[in-house]
């Protein structure tokens, strides 16, 4: 009797604080009944993540996981959450509990954060970020997930545009486990992360949070026949193979670009596989992952897609090193390394080297691309700008490829 009481104040209580919310029998929550559910708020302790106008994010995520906990607590679902105060857990912590505890679903409580730059840019605009898991080997479930997160937040959040993309964060790596990591607003708006940090703004997130929970398990058990479908005409990943590499090459403009350097590597006893359409003769596991990626394409940013592609081909051969290398002419000749990255930084350092002993004068730019982020791989994006160089020039060709392999070859030696 209390129970219900409870919930029932629950329903009034939500329904008061975003009359979007329903509790209507077209959106059921009694799903949430007995799942099991990790909840990961963010960083943490020293950790304090993003720090903007006075307020942590760390304490953000914190808060919007208690609240949703008891949400989820008072509908029947089990809780298990990566902390619930305000301390450090590694990321190996954190990894080594989603695979101990395996829950139902998997979710990461972040809020995001940019340089400076990005939000003095005129047409800054705020916007949401649902990063699904894509290296994950069973059903639909991972991309159900996503889906699921990106309806109702587009719907109920609106703080901006919703943007749905796969993750490959540490703690969404598990194969197992259909995992979401969310980013609902980045921090430098200051109005907004005042707002968000009194009590009554966290509840509403976490009411959200707990309507794209319910979607979530709503859709998988109501999925559609078209849906089926396209899952039946996909190769289990038992029956694919599940090669490594060394170094994973690729070059957007031309996948043979940089045949040269790999098989300069390969004589070298140094196993290089370049991104082509017919990777790895379409048997590596990486096509299981893309296949379930084309099926929600529409809603992805097409004009990242390729690097989707490059990031799940590159996590599927488990590459120790990573070049992605592009001909752009609205980008600088530029070496770019993710900025957190001191592997990164002393790989892109040593091409930026080689390149410039070949006639190529680059910049080295520590970045956040997505596929600097994307990867396990000591990841380098390397951009050379047409007008720069005569790429009709062999030589130049040559120089280019020499470079990549001798600053690889150089850097695996160590």
């Amino acid at each position: 009797m209390h129970k219900i009481f409870l919930i029932t104040a629950l329903i009034s209580f939500v329904i008061l604080l975003n009359p979007n919310i329903s509790f209507a029998e077209n959106s059921p929550y009694s799903n949430l009944k007995g799942k099991l559910i990790m909840l990961d708020p963010g960083h943490g302790g020293d950790d304090s993540g993003a720090i903007r106008h006075g307020v942590k994010e760390s304490l953000l995520n914190l808060a919007a996981a208690v609240n949703l906990k008891k949400y989820l607590e008072l509908l029947g679902a089990n809780v298990v959450m990566t902390r619930d105060t305000d301390k450090a857990v590694s990321l190996n912590a954190r990894y080594d509990a989603i695979d101990k505890i395996k829950p139902d679903l998997f979710i990461s409580l972040h809020h995001n954060d940019a340089a400076d730059a990005f939000y003095q840019k005129p047409d800054f605009k705020n916007y949401t970020e649902v990063y699904f898991s894509s290296l994950y080997d069973g059903n639909a479930a991972n991309i159900i997930s996503g889906l699921g997160f990106y309806e109702v937040f587009q719907k109920l959040y609106k703080v901006g545009m919703v943007k749905l993309k796969p993750g490959y964060f540490k703690v969404i790596r598990n194969k197992k486990v259909p995992s979401i990591l969310m980013e609902p607003f980045f921090m430098g708006e200051e109005t907004l992360v005042k707002k968000a940090a009194s009590p009554s703004y966290s509840r509403h997130e976490s009411l959200v949070y707990l309507k794209a929970i319910a979607n979530y398990f709503n859709k998988m058990e109501t999925q559609d026949a078209a849906l089926k479908k396209q899952l039946a005409g996909i190769q289990p990943i038992e029956k694919l193979t599940e090669e490594t590499f060394d170094v994973f090459l690729s070059s957007s403009t031309n996948e043979s670009f940089l045949k040269i350097a790999e098989e300069l590597l390969k004589a070298n006893k140094i196993k290089a596989v370049t991104n082509s359409d017919n990777f790895l003769d379409n048997k590596n596991i990486s096509s299981h992952y893309i296949s379930k990626l084309m099926i929600i394409k529409e809603h992805l940013e097409s004009d990242l897609f390729p690097s989707y592609i490059e990031a799940i081909r590159s996590n599927s051969v488990a590459a120790k090193i990573h070049v992605s290398l592009s001909f752009s002419v609205s980008r600088p000749s530029a070496i770019y390394a993710y900025y957190k990255s001191d592997n990164g930084k002393k790989l892109s350092t040593a091409i930026c080297e080689r390149l410039k002993a070949a006639g190529v004068q680059t910049e080295l730019k520590p970045d956040s691309f997505y596929i600097l982020s994307s990867t396990s791989a000591v990841t380098v994006a390397v951009n050379i700008n047409p007008e720069d160089i005569n790429l009709d020039d062999k030589h130049n060709i040559l120089g280019i490829n020499m470079a990549v392999y001798s600053a690889v070859k150089k850097y695996l030696s160590k």
